[in-house]
């Protein structure tokens, strides 16, 4: 039979009685009642610390898990930050996104940038403006059978959802995104998304615009400025004020050393062994000694991959509201970081492009 552990809950201080003037017995009996309850709730967590059976399982650490249900495309040339679009559990950490402001207009699968008014523009990054919707549907978002933020579309206006695409509408917040698909497969039906802390949210039945064109890499001009990229989608858009927007950011809300866990599902189409560089960023700076070099060999055939799975973990400290990113670079656009759909037959579930975990290991040292 399993035992059932309950949290340790702090003990509270007893409020001890005023003493009388003189000696009263009563007085002295109440007071050693207090002070022999609060002592055996010290002894019981203290016990519960220092046994070995049971040792830190009643306690709460810090810790989160995320996925990325895409293929990610990399660059041989521009930094690129790995994205997720899954939180699977966020205690004291949120997911957040770097984003961009920039004018640009797209001629087939150029985008033209003119002017960056902050930020820096990353492949990756998903554009948000007029003209780049991918799909807009009519839907509500609310809980469905015990599970919390469940998008049900209704009707379909134009397009097709998509995992991984940002989702905008009235009282949808910045940054929500689809994570998975339910009974959706691209029109109507359910689907589970993400909200950037990872809140739920009930939204009444609305007009919502789903923007699924992402940067797969930048062609000419200043590294993430003013320049030309090239994009997921064809098409013609005159220029307008963008958005860009990619979900990479792993910020702590509690400071603390801290091993993060990663892997990858690698594939390479190349005829010609390539290599994956991948590290680590915190706060936006490079960690030295980060770099993991992944070796993919050649494909098997035309159109057939050659596939590795790869992950190693880090120890970092980070403070509160620091946050922590995965970026990579690769030696041709032929690798990805891919994402596949459940196999019916043989049977086996769906695989996540990146899966990345963090868990608290202790305070920082003074």
């Amino acid at each position: 039979m399993a035992t059932v552990y309950q949290r340790l809950r702090p003990p509270k201080a007893p409020n001890l009685q005023v003493a009388p003037t003189e000696y009263e017995q009563r007085y002295h009996d109440q007071l050693n009642n207090q002070l022999r309850i609060y002592f055996n709730e010290l002894d019981n967590i203290n016990g519960a610390l220092t046994n070995p059976n049971i040792s830190g399982s009643m306690l709460t650490f810090p810790n989160a898990a995320f996925q990325d249900n895409t293929t990610q495309t990399g660059s041989v040339t521009y930094q690129t930050p790995l994205g997720f679009t899954q939180i699977d559990t966020a205690n004291q950490f949120a997911l957040d996104d770097q984003t961009a402001s920039f004018t640009g207009s797209r001629a087939l699968t150029t985008l033209t940038v003119s002017a960056l008014a902050s930020g820096y523009i990353y492949p990756g990054m998903h554009i948000i403006g007029t003209g780049w919707s991918s799909a807009v549907v009519t839907a509500t978002i609310g809980t469905v059978s015990s599970t919390d933020n469940v998008m049900t579309v209704t009707a379909v206006t134009s397009g097709t959802l998509a995992t991984g695409q940002y989702l905008a509408g009235t009282n949808v917040p910045t940054g929500t995104r689809i994570a998975q698909f339910i009974s959706g497969t691209g029109s109507t039906g359910t689907y589970l998304i993400n909200t950037p802390d990872n809140t739920a949210i009930t939204v009444a039945s609305t007009t919502v615009t789903a923007y699924g064109t992402n940067i797969t890499d930048q062609l000419t001009g200043t590294a993430g400025g003013v320049g030309t990229y090239k994009v997921s989608t064809s098409g013609t858009i005159t220029s307008a004020s963008l958005t860009g927007r990619v979900t990479s950011k792993i910020t702590a809300t509690v400071a603390g050393t801290y091993n993060l866990q990663w892997s990858g599902q690698l594939s390479s189409l190349s005829n010609a062994s390539e290599t994956a560089y991948i590290w680590i960023r915190i706060n936006g700076v490079d960690l030295a000694g980060s770099t993991g070099q992944c070796g993919l060999l050649q494909r098997k055939s035309a159109g057939v991959p050659n596939a590795m799975i790869v992950g190693w973990n880090y120890y970092i400290d980070l403070n509160a509201d620091d946050y922590v990113e995965l970026f990579w670079l690769t030696t041709s656009t032929d690798v990805t970081i891919k994402s596949s759909v459940k196999s019916a037959s043989p049977a086996y579930p769906a695989t996540a492009s990146v899966i990345a975990t963090i868990s608290f290991v202790s305070a920082l040292y003074a």
